[in-house]
């Protein structure tokens, strides 16, 4: 490579011979900066875009002319050869240098040009790419993309998880958000809305693409808060000057509409931004709601901690941009209900196979929803799921919750509509936003009376519930937050005590049947020995002047135990043990004993025989004893094929007491 210094004194000769051709000009640059990139020292490469940044600021006007293409060569200077990715960005010369150039340009460079390139270069960022270019510099093939889940209540281990494609993305970001955001203010226009559309429909693709695998989301959230709470409208005094036609009514009737439009834009943004970025986030609102009706302290985590206080802004926003949460969270309540409410009811249906068509068609109802307001959407709207996500903000800041009224058939039909779609893509799935819904549920069956809540529960029809119950299942069974998985089991728990016995026991009866996930039947099987143990007053279930002891016992988190206190007073299961049912779980149970003959049976199917045994010990004195016989001795000549030594012994220790509790 030619020495630096003749490189600088070429390039300040190209600026005064070609500053008029920005063409060649053009060329030139990228000549120059791909050849400092590849073969310079570092110490070059910061002499060179030091000369090159005063150059800029000594002409100004030669910068307005070659905007466009710019912006794209300065960025090349951000790679793994120029920036030690594991130490902060103050200790970069390269990076401070880049951004310096950034803002000569953002206050030369031709404002329209200028905008697009930035919107353009914002729009095609992503890991993905990133990723290509790095393993194109390193020959390294290590990969980035995919989904952040934060799920780990040690979440400060993320800093050591950022990859290079991960930092370059971040930074590169951030410069081009404050490019746009100071290109906007230097357009002369009467109609600043169209070019903030532009705007941040490319900051929403962005977001789109790659809040999933953004390591620390927060920097996103922060860059949006930030375009959001700075944007001020161009300056309109230089087109009311060269457009003399213009009237003061005309003028003021243009500024009030395009007011409105950027209002719109921005509470857009607002909105899609923070559900788009909490997306991969496990929400803490409805363990928030748990630890208040267990009485016990709530603390967030240094990670959520920050998390909510980036929300808390959010919030804010929202107001200061007049967003009624109250009214547009019952909007999208009422949405909800419209989606379901067409349904027929089970007398109108025929047969059990035309049931379960329907309830397939059940899954699918939200997410065509979605799909035609999609293809539909023509004005700029708030984001529904933005605005659920901001019901949940409310409790988290004032601790009261938005719509205390919300009933349990409304908070189903919310947890369908939003949980639904993502069975279908993974483009909707969103972690907060299953964390808000829940705490809706939660909401639902603590502020209502048992008999209430049973009466809407009745109403619905079955296929709905167990719709509904087969979803939550589902996600709940996926949650790798150990905290979050035991908070939604016990709501889980809470609303299978209020529905129909006959539509519980027939949901816990088809999981253990069809499902093809052995945790998932463990999970259910312990659910159905507490409902068919645990019993309810018979006031608690008929006497409408007592009929809150239930609802009470929801809020604090109790289930009855079998005896009651009361002495005398009659009392019922929430689930019924009878011979029909028995032979039904008996059956089950044989089948997941005799898995242990099977060569490559799973640990997770020795748990479930396991968790049988735990399910029939306990309910021994209501179980018919032959069948109990039956299970022991199949258990005993089975037992020794167990590979995994630990259950072996677990599963005889569990044996034993089966067998002394029939004696």
């Amino acid at each position: 490579m030619a020495n630096v210094n003749d490189i600088i004194a070429d390039l300040v000769n190209a600026f005064d011979e070609y500053s008029d051709d920005s063409v060649s000009l053009t060329a030139i640059l990228e000549m120059y900066i791909d050849q400092i990139n590849m073969d310079g020292e570092i110490d070059d490469k910061e002499q060179f875009l030091t000369a090159l940044l005063g150059l800029m600021k000594d002409h100004p006007d030669v910068v307005a002319r070659i905007s466009w293409d710019f912006p794209k060569e300065i960025l090349k200077f951000l790679t793994t050869a120029n920036v030690d990715v594991t130490k902060r960005l103050g200790y970069s010369v390269i990076i401070s240098l880049v951004m310096k150039c950034f803002n000569e340009i953002a206050f030369s460079a031709e404002p329209k040009e200028c905008l697009l390139t930035g919107c353009e270069l914002l729009s095609n960022l992503s890991l993905e790419n990133e990723n290509i270019e790095l393993e194109m510099e390193q020959g390294d093939h290590t990969n980035s993309k995919g989904q952040t889940h934060y799920s780990s209540a040690e979440i400060g281990k993320y800093h050591a998880e950022r990859t290079p494609a991960d930092f370059f993305v971040s930074v590169k970001m951030y410069i081009l958000f404050e490019l746009i955001g100071t290109t906007l203010q230097r357009i002369p226009t009467l109609n600043p809305s169209k070019y903030l559309g532009l705007a941040t429909s490319a900051m929403i693709r962005f977001i789109k693409a790659n809040c999933d695998g953004i390591n620390d989301v927060r920097i996103v959230m922060r860059r949006i808060f930030s375009f959001c709470r700075n944007y001020v409208p161009p300056d309109t005094s230089l087109c009311v000057i060269k457009d003399r036609s213009l009237t003061k009514e005309d003028l003021i009737r243009i500024e009030e509409r395009e007011l409105a439009s950027q209002r719109r834009i921005l509470r857009n943004l607002c909105t899609i931004g923070l559900e788009t970025c909490l997306k991969a986030i496990n929400g803490r609102t409805d363990v928030k709601y748990f630890y208040f009706l267990s009485n016990t302290e709530f603390t967030l985590a240094g990670f959520y901690k920050d998390i909510s206080e980036v929300n808390s802004r959010f919030f804010n926003l929202a107001l200061s941009f007049d967003i009624d949460i109250k009214k547009e969270f019952l909007e999208c309540v009422k949405t909800s209900h419209d989606i379901y409410k067409g349904l027929p009811k089970d007398s109108s249906i025929g047969s059990e196979e035309a049931k379960k068509l329907i309830q397939q068609t059940v899954y699918k109802l939200a997410y065509s929803y979605e799909l035609q307001r999609i293809a539909k959407h023509k004005n700029v709207q708030l984001d529904p799921l933005g605005i659920v996500i901001l019901s949940g903000v409310y409790y988290m800041e004032t601790d009261k919750h938005l719509y205390p009224q919300i009933t349990v058939k409304d908070a189903i039909y919310l947890y369908l509509r939003c949980t639904t779609p993502s069975l279908f893509s993974k483009f909707y799935e969103n972690f907060s936003v299953e964390s808000v819904v829940r705490y809706w549920l939660w909401v639902s069956i603590t502020n209502h009376s048992s008999a209430v809540l049973r009466k809407e529960l009745e109403e619905l029809p079955s296929y709905l519930l167990t719709t509904f119950l087969q979803t939550f299942l589902s996600k709940n069974c996926k949650q790798p937050n150990e905290e979050i998985r035991m908070v939604s089991f016990t709501l889980f728990t809470r609303i299978l005590c209020l529905i129909p016995e006959a539509v519980t026991f027939k949901f816990i009866l088809e999981t253990l049947t069809a499902s093809s996930y052995p945790h998932v039947k463990s999970s259910v099987l312990g659910i159905l020995k507490d409902l068919m143990s645990k019993r309810r007053s018979c006031q608690d279930l008929c006497a409408n002047d007592n009929d809150e002891a239930l609802s009470n016992s929801l809020a604090k988190l109790k289930i009855n135990s079998k005896k009651n206190e009361g002495a005398g007073v009659e009392s019922q299961v929430y689930v019924e043990v009878s011979e029909e049912r028995m032979n039904e779980i008996h059956h089950l149970a044989l089948r997941a004993i005799n898995s242990l003959e099977e060569e490559k049976t799973t640990r997770a199917n020795i748990i479930l025989i396991l968790n049988y045994l735990e399910f029939f010990n306990g309910l021994h004195s209501e179980w018919d004893k032959s069948l109990l016989q039956s299970i022991h001795d199949e258990i005993e000549d089975k037992v020794e094929n167990c590979s995994d030594e630990d259950l072996k012994k677990q599963i005889k220790d569990a044996n034993v007491k089966l067998y002394g509790l029939i004696q």
